[in-house]
């Protein structure tokens, strides 16, 4: 309708009327324009803080998972020490031999620690959510996601290292029998622990106790475990500062 009158003012040189009809589609262009720009950015702004709240799911995930790790680790740990301070004093007896032959088991286990970076991810390389932050959020994302990457990074390492060593064949250690019914275990139930073998010292402990190389065993599980203990508490203090900083504290985070 606008171009028919266009077209018919410009016929009887009407010239008031064809710059005023120019001058309602501009402004209807740039309306338009303006309300496609608002609707974009509303659309992005809504987008970033859906991100910052899977952010913040996303990291007390990460805690969880830390802390359960970490409450794993110790336990384990202390089970190591008293195996190893038992072998190192020589001691003997029925519950010396037991400690050590758990101790011998503890380090065929490895730390299982699983952190989630979808939501930092996005918000560290989507340039859509990063229009979105200032430079102060800019910055605590790029290290949430530098430290998290970080604690993944080592924690993978240590493993790796770990479960080589603690799968390494040595002379003072044997294999107990794996009966049928554990077979039958796994099979039906799922219960992969039961398809172990359980290790064991193969010499009196008198003899053991005069092998380092056997105490090396605990000593560098030891020497990993509480590495990577220390990793995760130093992560788990940044991460209830990042929370606290995004407003929705941290409860409980002993």
């Amino acid at each position: 309708m606008i171009l028919r009158r266009l077209t018919q003012h410009i016929e009887d040189q009407n010239w008031f009327a064809v710059a005023l009809d120019f001058l309602i589609v501009v402004v209807g262009v740039l309306l338009a324009i303006q309300v496609a720009n608002w609707n974009e950015r509303r659309q992005d702004q809504s987008a970033y803080n859906d991100s910052v709240i899977r952010l913040v799911e996303e990291l007390r995930v990460n805690d969880r998972h830390a802390k359960i790790a970490k409450d794993v680790t110790i336990d384990g740990l202390k089970a190591v020490n008293a195996a190893a301070n038992s072998l190192k004093a020589c001691q003997t007896g029925p519950e010396v031999l037991e400690s050590i032959n758990d101790g011998l088991n503890e380090i065929q286990t490895v730390i299982a620690l699983e952190l989630r970076f979808e939501a930092i991810a996005a918000l560290t390389t989507d340039p859509r959510l990063i229009a979105q932050q200032s430079e102060d959020m800019r910055q605590l994302f790029n290290d949430i996601n530098r430290l998290s990457t970080r604690l993944d990074q080592w924690a993978s390492i240590v493993q790796n290292i770990m479960n080589n060593m603690a799968h390494e064949r040595h002379a003072l250690i044997s294999y107990e029998p794996l009966e049928m019914n554990n077979l039958d275990t796994i099979v039906t139930t799922g219960v992969f622990q039961s398809y172990f073998r359980k290790r064991e010292l193969d010499v009196p402990l008198t003899e053991a106790c005069k092998d380092p190389t056997l105490l090396g065993l605990f000593a560098e599980w030891e020497v990993g475990t509480t590495y990577i203990i220390l990793q995760i508490n130093m992560y788990r203090e940044h991460l209830a500062g990042w929370l606290e900083t995004l407003g929705y504290p941290l409860e409980n985070a002993s």
